[in-house]
């Protein structure tokens, strides 16, 4: 069995990731969700394209997800209980 690099998240699980850190839907175009963070000073403007059509996205889509959301796996992963769980990365935001 192989080792996956990023463990599966449901389209919830990433909701509860990007709402943890602050990103607001900006746009719903059919089965796509864009969910944006404005810059701030220290920070530049993020936005996410989420693909609600599938329940559970492709590794890759999740991973385009990450790079879109301007964090690290492990930030990423450790937003929310449960995805830092899978990940077995430390719970971040408290």
């Amino acid at each position: 069995m192989g080792f996956r690099m990023y463990p599966p998240l449901t389209t919830g699980e990433i909701q509860e990731v990007l709402r943890a850190r602050g990103f607001r839907i900006r746009n719903t175009n059919s089965s796509h969700q864009q969910w944006g963070i404005s810059a701030t000073n220290s920070t530049p403007a993020y936005l996410v394209t989420v693909d609600t059509n599938y329940a559970q996205p492709c590794e890759k889509l999740l991973k385009t997800m990450i790079r879109q959301s301007g964090l690290s796996r492990e930030q990423f992963y450790g937003s929310a209980k449960g995805s830092a769980r899978k990940a077995s990365v430390p719970f971040l935001l408290k």
